[in-house]
């Protein structure tokens, strides 16, 4: 059965159980998070979606019924009842509706269930195939996020952490977090070939998306590429490292779109924040540099324009003025 797309209102029901109802300071912070979140789980596609079974159908609305009857654990063994008929089935649509269910679940009444939750998507990346794999590497990035913005002040709290730290991610400093969820979204953009064949047209009936935005995001590669650049850009990223400070030192970032693409990126630069921003710019406007349509090649360019505009750090001194 081919690797499947995530159905737009799964996440939806997830949603207000993520947000920590007694902290105005995360209901504002996490907003971002969520909607990425969401926008990945949307766009977890593959083409020839096998139309849900009758059976499943019945039972998902056995599973919403409890749900609205506040019984959260009545519907958690329901759930884990779909999930092992999926799995004997090789059903992954059905297995990956069952994984978002558990989460959405436990977090009515589990008071670490991010931590779970990591763990089980963890599970699922080691057997899932393409593009599955690839989308949830994206989310499994978000979820390290989120658990990080839920428990910032603990953390920033803690003592770097030396040498090998363990999996338990209750004991790691905010470097650790954040650095294991940059390697979720660098992993999420391999093999970036074949994430630019995955054309999301034939999938408009079930996506959430805004008027015209396949225009700028036509291929699965796009999305996940401009996912990994906001997460790389967010101000949280730049607590982790002082080498991650790293800015655009040079006026050749602001150079045109054939010489940027062609710019040999510095390699003391490579595993920063900044550096993989500019690396990931580069492949995007490569890849969009001989399209008809200019739309998406203009987008990112001016995306990646803004973003060394902002995060220059030319100064006056250097014989430039520094861009404001």
């Amino acid at each position: 059965m081919p690797v499947d797309l995530f159905l737009r209102v799964l996440f939806c029901t997830i949603l207000d159980h993520w947000t920590d109802q007694n902290s105005k300071y995360y209901e504002v912070i996490e907003t971002g998070v969520f909607i990425a979140i969401l926008s990945a789980i949307v766009l977890f596609i593959t083409a020839n979606i096998p139309p849900m079974d009758k059976n499943y159908d019945d039972k998902w609305k056995q599973v919403d019924s409890l749900v609205s009857l506040n019984q959260p654990r009545s519907a958690l063994e329901l759930v884990n009842e779909i999930y092992k008929i999926a799995q004997n089935e090789q059903n992954s649509p059905q297995l990956i509706k069952a994984n978002i269910y558990r989460i959405k679940l436990m977090a009515d009444y589990e008071e670490d269930y991010l931590v779970k939750a990591i763990s089980e998507i963890k599970t699922e990346i080691k057997s899932a195939g393409f593009p599955e794999k690839q989308v949830l590497h994206s989310l499994l990035g978000d979820l390290y996020l989120r658990y990080f913005h839920t428990n910032r002040y603990q953390i920033l709290e803690r003592s770097k952490v030396a040498g090998e730290t363990g999996d338990d991610i209750q004991t790691w400093d905010a470097a650790k977090l954040l650095s294991t969820a940059a390697s979720h979204f660098e992993v999420s953009l391999s093999p970036a070939n074949q994430l630019q064949g995955v054309d999301l047209k034939a999938f408009s009936a079930i996506l959430l998306e805004e008027k015209d935005s396949k225009i700028f995001r036509p291929t699965l590669y796009d999305f996940l590429a401009h996912r990994a650049i906001d997460f790389y850009a967010s101000g949280e990223t730049g607590i982790t490292t002082a080498a991650d400070q790293w800015k655009p030192d040079h006026l050749n970032y602001f150079n045109s779109v054939e010489s940027f693409i062609k710019l040999q990126l510095p390699e003391n630069i490579a595993g920063t924040f900044s550096g993989k921003i500019l690396a990931i710019y580069q492949e995007l406007l490569l890849f969009h540099l001989n399209d008809k349509d200019v739309q998406a090649l203009i987008d990112v360019d001016l995306k990646r324009l803004n973003y060394v505009h902002s995060n220059t750090i030319i100064t006056e001194k250097m014989g430039f003025t520094k861009m404001r």
